[in-house]
């Protein structure tokens, strides 16, 4: 049976364009930020009030901005609970992936198909554990079915630097066989990525 406690402190989840950071507080308050990272620009917040019971979270929001408020209480069945990570269950019966939020930079490059996977395997070498050979090999698997204008999105849940932390990959195919990759990552593995590409130039 999940515990509230668990579940106290920021959280972070991903729809698309859309990066979700939370905050839920041990008063029983939370917040909630919506930012659109097309145009890295807040586009939505709100607020209200949590509860865990009956093995789910419920949610009753006292204020949107540039959402439509509910008028019931939202409740999301609890998957899965860890320190870093949980997921719930959509009113959709889709599951949503929550990780427990770092301070994060972006950055970005755009790739030659083959020139991907080489430097995906040197980001690798960075982290502790969470993104190997493996990992490499399904992702890979996805950006080669990509059409042009096509985007694949996968979150790891990486150990850096002794921190449990969400590690996000974008790709958008811009044409045949040339992608380009966004990485969002703890600041000090965000920095180093962007040593890396900046060696490529």
């Amino acid at each position: 049976m999940a515990d509230k406690a668990q579940f106290v402190g920021r959280w972070v989840h991903w729809e698309g364009i859309f990066r979700i950071e939370q905050e839920l507080f041990k008063n029983g308050s939370f917040k909630a930020t919506i930012i659109d990272e097309s145009e890295n620009k807040v586009d939505a917040t709100a607020k209200g009030r949590w509860e865990v019971s009956d093995n789910a979270i419920r949610w009753r929001y006292t204020s949107a901005k540039n959402l439509p408020m509910p008028k019931r209480v939202d409740v999301n069945p609890i998957l899965h609970v860890d320190e870093n990570r949980f997921d719930v269950r959509e009113n959709s019966r889709s599951t949503s992936d929550w990780y427990r939020l770092v301070k994060s930079e972006e950055t970005s490059t755009n790739f030659d198909y083959e020139e991907l996977q080489p430097f995906l395997k040197r980001v690798a070498t960075f982290i502790s554990s969470g993104f190997g050979r493996a990992g490499i090999a399904a992702l890979m698997k996805k950006v080669k079915k990509l059409k042009p204008e096509q985007t694949h999105e996968q979150v790891f849940s990486i150990n850096f630097n002794g921190v449990v932390a969400p590690f996000r990959i974008t790709v958008y195919m811009d044409d045949f066989d040339a992608p380009d990759a966004y990485f969002y990552a703890p600041v000090k593995l965000a920095r180093q990525i962007h040593r890396e590409i900046q060696k490529r130039m």
